[in-house]
């Protein structure tokens, strides 16, 4: 018989004496399928549904000769010439190539009789059986030939004309095999294949996968053994076998034999089976809902006789029933900060104690996995915390299920945010214009956890002047970098802006560490002379000259006014005067100095001083100031040795003094000195001279 299962459409298109041609016409087409016999034996297996397995199941059938390679079907009789027909003993015999023959050897009923020659280029030709042949006294007749895959009716016509054989329409050429010694025809089955279900038994509880095979005996039927079809059925439903495309056909076992057949694997639990040929096959849920149900397997042989085996009853237990995870916990959460990831777990709407359930925060991997036991309440919760960069992901919750409850999963979007972030400026808060100015700053995780491996910039100053370098955090999350030669303007404040900036990335939010740093600086200032009289009787002023005017600097750089050659004021007379201011870097430095060829101040009620060769010099730098003077001296007229020590005094008549080598602190300095050669104060206070003046300074010293 004809399988309808085997393919869409199949369906017997026609029979002779036991032998049946099958097809799967629908709409005057043929569908075709992609599925192979295999016939035992051995041999190559032949595309079902095609003239060639029609034309060789009968050769095997009819003559008992096994199955030959065939290419084409109008070769057919060419790969069975001179093959024994094990019935009559004799050797096939093919003729044609339109020649004309005698009445005994034209075309008979029996035998193959294939359209196209060998040699012809006209594709593969056709094949099929003559089942009629009735020649008239010419030599001529129609013969009618039963095959496959040429019309719906498996019929053919094939006109003999005057002893010469026609092809079929559209094809060139003719060959036939006969037997001589006649063919008889194809024996009729003898009866249905038994076959057997093993790996289960007649009212077994299925509660897991069970492997089935099927044994089966032919009724000793020569070559009938071979199954060409196989089904396993679940109450009356087929759920596998050998019917799709490309799953190929099976040899069956010698005949008489109880070897197993086509083995499958049933999981009732699962509603899936799977086989060597086909990896899974879904089986309808309604068939193996719990309670009884029976399965069958069928198969049919060469002969195409289906045989069905005994049922077999089996039961399905209750399954286990179904969970339902829901996830409660948190949705969000920052880089590197911990989260609570919670779910609930429950079957039939009432919580599940006591089983375990799995987290993970997108594809898992250090901290973003854990696992947690639910309680009472069917509530589980464990801690996460979010290792990748920020972004969208999903957190999932998972249950694997027991034998009583099946496994259940949630999923649930999840966004993970930049973390927050701190930098503060750690590095120095002094700086000197002309040397190396080392910055440093220390970036962390909410002011706490140190972030090591990210890139800090620093820069120091404002607007066209500032100076920046970059640096990369340590373990400590500590940057460090140096600007190689700091430049940096004075402002009145004397003091530097220094900000650090960590830019952020896909972790971490930006940030910035503002600071306030000192700039040092120095202050300086030198004249040659200065007096001041306010006497009754006299009355004169020389403002300082030549004078520097206040130096304040954190640059290198000189300031020296041209020299005075004289100044004559009265009572006071001055030649060569001369004053400057230096400041050097690295190390920083002030360095003023003033000088005086001879100057002679002869005021009223003073006997005549006269002073010369006169420099005074003030140095100041953020070690320490000193100072020094140098000069001659005479009073009225007589030499005077001079004082070496700091601040010496010389008494004058009426009160009036002089101050050799006066040196004061500098106010508001760090280091400073003021160094006067000689400082002259009369007349109860109302006279104030002072030769050679030298001021200097340091400030913002570390």
């Amino acid at each position: 018989m004809c399988d309808s299962r085997r393919a869409q459409g199949e369906h017997e298109l026609t029979s002779w004496d036991g032998l049946i041609a099958c097809g799967d016409w629908i709409n005057g087409k043929s569908v075709g399928t992609k599925a192979t016999v295999t016939f035992p034996g051995g041999g190559p297996a032949v595309s079902e549904f095609q003239c060639v397995e029609l034309a060789t199941r009968y050769a095997l059938l009819a003559w008992g000769v096994p199955v030959q390679s065939v290419i084409h079907a109008k070769w057919f009789p060419q790969s069975y010439n001179g093959h024994i027909d094990k019935n009559s003993g004799q050797k096939l015999v093919m003729y044609g190539q339109n020649q004309p023959y005698s009445p005994a050897e034209l075309p008979q009923v029996g035998d193959v009789i294939a359209s196209g020659y060998i040699s012809a280029n006209n594709g593969d030709g056709h094949v099929g059986i003559v089942i009629s042949a009735t020649y008239d006294r010419s030599h001529s007749a129609k013969l009618t030939v039963m095959d496959e895959n040429y019309n719906p009716s498996g019929l053919n016509t094939i006109t003999v004309t005057n002893g010469v054989v026609q092809p079929l329409p559209g094809m060139k050429g003719v060959d036939w095999l006969h037997d001589p010694a006649g063919t008889p025809p194809p024996p009729p089955p003898t009866g249905a294949p038994a076959l057997t279900v093993h790996g289960i038994s007649n009212g077994q509880s299925l509660t897991g996968p069970v492997s089935l095979s099927v044994s089966v005996d032919n009724n000793n039927a020569a070559g009938k053994q071979n199954l060409t079809h196989e089904h396993y059925s679940i109450d009356g439903t087929p759920v596998a076998g050998t019917d799709g495309p490309g799953q190929g056909s099976l040899v069956g076992p010698p005949s008489g034999s109880t070897a197993p057949g086509y083995a499958w694997s049933l999981d009732p639990v699962k509603h899936t089976g799977s086989s060597a040929k086909v990896p899974s096959w879904p089986i309808p849920a309604n068939l193996l809902t719990p309670g009884t149900h029976q399965l069958t397997a069928d198969g049919t042989n060469a002969a195409g006789v289906t045989g069905t085996s005994a049922p077999i009853s089996f039961t399905v237990p209750q399954g286990p029933k179904p969970s339902t995870l829901t996830y409660t916990g948190a949705k969000t959460a920052d880089y590197h900060d911990a989260f609570t990831a919670s779910a609930t777990l429950t079957s039939d709407g009432s919580p599940v104690a006591g089983a375990p359930v799995s987290f993970a925060l997108g594809s898992g991997g250090p901290g973003q996995t854990c696992s947690a036991n639910t309680d009472a309440g069917g509530s589980a919760s464990c801690q996460l915390t979010p290792g990748q960069a920020a972004g969208e992901t999903t957190v999932t919750a998972t249950y694997p299920g027991t034998a009583q409850i099946l496994p259940s999963h949630a999923s649930t979007p999840f966004t993970v945010n930049r973390e927050e972030t701190t930098l503060a400026y750690t590095g120095p808060t002094h700086f000197a214009n002309g040397v190396p100015a080392t910055l440093e700053g220390v970036l962390k995780e909410d002011g706490a956890t140190p972030i090591a491996g990210r890139t800090v910039s620093i820069v120091i100053g404002s607007g066209t002047t500032q100076q920046s370098c970059t640096g990369t955090t340590d373990a400590s999350g500590t940057a460090s970098c140096t600007v190689p030669r700091l430049n940096q303007p004075l402002n009145d404040t004397a003091t530097l802006p220094v900000t650090a900036t960590f830019a952020g990335d896909g972790y971490y939010v930006p940030a910035t560490g503002p600071a306030t740093a000192r700039l040092e600086y120095f202050t300086g200032r030198a004249f040659g002379l200065s007096a001041q009289v306010n006497a009754l009787l006299l009355a004169l002023q020389i403002p300082p000259t030549p004078d520097t005017g206040p130096v304040r600097t954190a640059q290198a750089g000189k300031v020296a006014p041209p020299c005075t050659a004289t100044v004559s004021v009265l009572v006071i007379n001055a030649a060569a005067l001369c004053a400057d201011a230096t400041t050097t870097l690295n190390p920083g430095t002030e360095t003023t100095t003033a000088s005086l060829q001879q100057t002679t101040i002869g005021l009223p009620g003073l006997p005549v001083i006269g002073i010369g060769g006169v420099t005074s010099t003030s140095v100041s730098s953020c070690t320490g100031s000193h100072g020094s003077a140098t000069l001659t001296l005479t009073i009225a007229g007589v030499p005077v040795t001079v004082p070496t020590a700091p601040n010496s005094v010389i008494d004058l008549a009426g009160g009036a003094k002089l101050v050799i080598n006066e040196q004061l602190p500098t106010p508001g300095a760090d280091h400073g000195l003021t160094v006067n050669a000689v400082h002259l104060e009369a007349l109860g206070g109302l006279a104030d001279v002072v030769v050679g003046s030298s001021t200097s300074g340091a400030y913002n010293c570390a």
